[in-house]
């Protein structure tokens, strides 16, 4: 148990110097023990990834497992969250899923072509929970 404590005051001791001396080696090594804390992820230009959304969305077999590693590769827990509000209601057909991410990134770079990912993923869920309101 002694143990335990005296690894984890090794740990805090190592972070806080490096956070005196250098705050970028600091939040290095903060990000390779706990991931990104940031909101970095969410701030990533949605342009970047709309070409790779079309491309999924036109896959009959993409994956949700799939749709998750290649727009959220950082675990992002903001973007997480996001993409299971829109797998929420197509969890069982990533297809409509990966239809709905190419309808929300394109509203959302029509809308403000500097938007960011954040922005499309948030065209998305509401372009989705459009579609299944009409359906009711």
């Amino acid at each position: 148990m002694n143990s335990i404590y005296l690894i984890l005051t090794i740990i805090v001791g190592a972070l806080l110097y490096f956070a005196f001396i250098d705050r970028k080696s600091a939040k290095l090594a903060i990000d390779k023990i706990l991931g990104p804390l940031s909101g970095s992820a969410s701030k990533q230009p949605a342009a970047e990834l709309h070409q790779v959304v079309i491309k999924m969305a036109k896959k009959r077999d993409v994956t949700w497992p799939e749709i998750f590693e290649t727009i959220n590769p950082t675990k992002s827990s903001s973007i997480n969250n996001l993409l299971l509000q829109v797998r929420n209601g197509n969890q069982f057909n990533p297809f409509l899923g990966a239809a709905e991410l190419k309808t929300g990134f394109g509203d959302a770079l029509a809308n403000n072509p500097n938007a960011s990912l954040d922005d499309a993923l948030r065209w998305a869920v509401n372009s989705g929970n459009k579609i299944k309101r009409a359906g009711d």
